[in-house]
């Protein structure tokens, strides 16, 4: 997932990302709750089904041979 340009420098300065949430949001727990993946989506999909669809989509390689 695409993440703000002012998140993803943070992160790749080796910031966690969900402490950087918080802290955008000025909150806590983001990373426990919906996730970045949720804020980020205004609540259409949450940190679990971000999480679970990249990983399905990362395993077409090993359970077909469309590849």
């Amino acid at each position: 997932m695409r993440l703000p340009d002012d998140v993803a420098a943070r992160v790749r300065d080796g910031a966690e990302l969900g402490p950087v949430m918080d802290d955008l949001l000025d909150t806590s727990g983001v990373a426990e709750n919906e996730g970045a993946a949720g804020v980020l989506t205004g609540g259409v999909t949450d940190r679990t089904e971000a999480l679970r669809t990249a990983v399905a989509g990362a395993l077409g390689p090993f359970v077909t041979d469309y590849y």
